[in-house]
């Protein structure tokens, strides 16, 4: 048992719980969060950063320029923050004094007990970090971070933040040492500390010089790193992101066999298992990815491989894949790859010019492209959808008019439609 991996949880009556998010309401109506910030965060998510981060890795590669980013990891973020370092931040974004008594409060008096196969331990204080299940948490830890890296801050595409994960780009790898450098310091300044064993480097030029800390020791350079449960790699393309979702769906299906290869459950019950918690599981992520046909052949037959095993057929049954489906319920997985793409699209389209997910897709980076054909791009995919179903981008400011044109239903049978 590694006791790194455990965290204490806070236990608070309910009534508490409810001031809690209160407190945390007038909080984020004093506090603005930098726009790099995309972790709890209303109308921000880990789409928005993914998909920053591979608008800007296609976009370089269109130009065959360099790009080079490295993903932080802050070491036990939360229970290394020390408390005076928040209740100075709280101050200095001009949280009125008694609100910031409000929160020392809460805090005061503190302990802990940790339940082990021999025993429970006596209690002890707790006197620094936040607390892990408080609703309170995740804002204060924002706030406090944005506020002591604030002068890091670039905006994004240059810096992506999902509460303690963060990815910095840069052109070159001398350029991402220096700000790494200067992230490793303010954090150290802050209390925070960076896992030199998970911050790893991506190039997409591979190789490379090394990447030093201000210890002068070399960052761990990948091809590959799953960045908010998507993979990015280097080359900039979507294979490891596809097998990778696929992973996932079957550890999902393993955990839902219980219901899904029951033969006394119905097959309508069956597919809306599978339309809720599986194929969820195995499209996230899917907005961004400028998919090929191969990518929509290895999804399909992973979708076909369950729905089979959930009704109980083989291909030996030589039961048409329509049929399946029809029996499930469950649309092609393609048409809601095309669906999802393009109401990620449309949302984008209805935000703002400075909106930076907008910025990211209309970003123009500077070079030549590279002789031969083109690496397909997610905008080149997205255009590809809209002509199939006759409509264009200026169709997207109408919401109502562009989710009729571009959802995909899943089947129903005659007892629904009554």
């Amino acid at each position: 048992m590694d006791c790194a991996n455990y965290r204490g949880i806070k236990l608070i009556a309910h009534t508490m719980k409810i001031y809690e998010r209160l407190l945390d309401m007038r909080l984020r109506d004093m506090v603005e969060i930098a726009a790099d910030q995309f972790g709890f965060v209303p109308e921000r998510s880990t789409i928005d950063a993914i998909f920053i981060a591979r608008q800007v890795m296609e976009k370089y590669r269109e130009k065959n320029k360099p790009c080079h980013i490295a993903f932080l990891d802050l070491e036990k973020a939360y229970d290394r923050l020390p408390r005076a370092v928040i209740w100075d931040v709280m101050r200095k974004r001009g949280i009125p004094e008694y609100m910031v008594k409000t929160v020392q409060v809460m805090y005061e008096g503190t302990t802990a007990r940790v339940r082990t196969s021999l025993g429970t331990t006596s209690k002890f204080d707790i006197t620094v970090g936040v607390h892990q299940g408080s609703a309170l948490s995740p804002f204060l830890f924002i706030m406090t971070l944005d506020t002591v890296v604030k002068h890091l801050l670039e905006g994004p595409p240059c810096t992506l933040l999902y509460a303690d994960d963060v990815a910095v780009i840069a052109d070159s790898t001398a350029e991402l040492q220096v700000k790494i450098q200067k992230w490793q310091t303010a954090l150290a300044d802050a209390g925070l500390k960076l896992n030199l064993k998970k911050t790893e480097v991506m190039s997409s030029i591979g190789g490379g010089d090394a990447v030093l800390d201000v210890n002068g020791t070399a960052f761990t350079q990948t091809e590959e790193f799953q960045y908010l449960g998507s993979i990015l790699s280097a080359d900039g393309t979507v294979d490891a992101a596809v097998r990778g979702r696929i992973a996932c769906a079957w550890l999902k299906w393993r955990e839902s066999t219980g219901i899904l290869c029951d033969r006394r459950c119905s097959r309508v019950l069956k597919g809306k298992i599978y339309r809720t918690v599986v194929r969820p599981t195995m499209m996230y992520g899917s907005e961004c990815w400028p998919v090929s046909k191969t990518h929509e052949r290895m999804l399909n037959t992973a979708e076909m491989r369950m729905l089979r095993w959930a009704c109980g057929l083989t291909r030996r049954d030589k039961v048409r894949n329509e049929d399946i489906r029809a029996l499930m319920q469950t649309a092609p997985i393609q048409q809601k790859l095309r669906a999802q793409r393009l109401r990620w699209f449309g949302h984008v389209m209805r935000r703002s010019p400075l909106h930076p997910t907008r910025q990211a897709m209309d970003m123009e980076v500077i070079g030549k492209r590279p002789r031969g054909a083109p690496k397909k791009r997610w905008k080149d995919t997205v255009s590809k959808d809209m002509k199939e179903l006759g409509i264009t981008k200026d169709d997207a400011q109408d919401r109502d008019l562009w989710r009729r044109r571009t959802k995909t239903a899943d089947p129903v049978n005659a007892r629904d439609k009554r």
